[in-house]
């Protein structure tokens, strides 16, 4: 460990409700909307915008991970910060909660009147399908 403490870098994640995430850490990995984007200490300066997804952290020589909605990313010469509507911790995902609200994304994109309606509507689908993945995922490996 005493290498890496050369390589971190200060990470902080806000959502409008909560500082979901303050550290030093290792390395981001976020979900951008061609891909996904890493960031490591000394990362030029950079402002982008991040998708639904998953979030990965190495922190102190371990990944952890986190579902994060769409926001953005500063990196500046100090920190990252990362600001997102919303972020959560597999463990905090309420799997009654997102596949009822996956079915209520599908139901309103099924009756769309506009193309606002419809982008909407598949943007609360989307996001419910990554929370679903997340939280299965972690519960496979419990």
């Amino acid at each position: 460990m005493a290498g890496s403490e050369n390589s971190t870098f200060m990470i902080e994640i806000i959502t409008p409700e909560r500082k979901f995430f303050q550290r030093e850490v290792q390395c981001v990995i976020v979900p951008a909307p061609d891909g996904e984007l890493g960031i490591l200490k000394g990362h030029a300066p950079t402002v982008a915008a991040i998708s639904t997804g998953l979030i990965k952290i190495k922190y102190e020589d371990k990944w952890i991970e986190a579902y994060t909605s769409e926001g953005f990313l500063e990196v500046r010469s100090d920190e990252t910060i990362i600001l997102s509507q919303e972020v959560e911790w597999p463990d905090e995902i309420d799997l009654k909660r997102a596949k009822a609200e996956r079915q209520r994304a599908e139901e309103r994109l099924r009756q769309a009147e506009s193309m606002r309606q419809y982008r909407e509507s598949r943007i609360t689908l989307t996001r419910e399908l990554v929370k679903l993945q997340v939280k299965n995922h972690y519960k496979s490996l419990e």
